[in-house]
């Protein structure tokens, strides 16, 4: 990957907020900012987002890509608490499919601002939409709950479990059997309590190799 291009110009007024916010120390004081360490960079744009005269520019975002915040339109924090309070797991969906424009504004507004370790942003989303595959979802993962239903109630399987995977894992996975019996049992009825009947399904992944995947996941 090519090392990152950081520039600075007049307008700079030598305030360090930038070299305060950037993560990694690429930045210094010189009296003016200066990248002096570009290699260390992990693109985050912390320091481009954060200046108060617009007076950095970073290679990896453009002009309109970055906007200082307006505490004007931040929530407060009354209204924080009734989101956090209201939040809940939505089970009960329309059949009306969803717009592949629709699909992308969605990943394309979350997906780069989520934050990663190192920034390294290793999560991709797959978006299905298709009737037929949603089915199919369905089916593969009832299957997988009726493998592990059968490993967790095999005494021989279940000691093995625990020696990989630890006793407290086990403990766990083990007080689930009874949620994923009615599970595979609604499944094989045809009641859709995995997907609840939602037309769109986003599947998100980290590749096994990506820095933190389990954690960014």
């Amino acid at each position: 990957m090519e090392t990152v291009s950081i520039s600075v110009n007049d307008a700079c007024d030598s305030c360090g907020v930038c070299v305060q916010a950037c993560p990694q120390g690429v930045l210094e004081l010189k009296p003016r900012a200066v990248a002096q360490w570009p290699e260390r960079c992990i693109r985050c744009g912390h320091c481009a987002a954060i200046c108060p005269r617009d007076a950095l520019s970073h290679s990896d975002y453009g002009p309109g890509t970055l906007a200082l915040v307006d505490t004007r339109r931040l929530p407060s924090a009354d209204a924080l608490a009734g989101l956090f309070l209201a939040r809940r797991s939505y089970r009960v969906f329309s059949d009306r499919p969803v717009s592949p424009a629709s699909i992308e504004e969605l990943i394309n507004r979350a997906l780069p601002s989520y934050p990663s370790a190192h920034n390294a942003q290793p999560l991709g989303i797959i978006a299905v939409t298709d009737a037929a595959r949603l089915k199919e979802l369905r089916r593969v993962t009832g299957e997988y709950y009726q493998v592990i239903l059968k490993r967790l109630r095999n005494p021989i399987l279940r000691g093995i479990y625990g020696a990989l995977a630890g006793s407290d894992s086990l403990t766990r996975t083990y007080a689930m059997t009874d949620g994923m019996a009615r599970l595979v049992a609604d499944l094989e009825a045809g009641r859709d309590t995995l997907f609840n009947g939602a037309p769109a399904l986003l599947v998100i992944y980290a590749p096994k190799t990506a820095v933190m995947s389990h954690d960014a996941a």
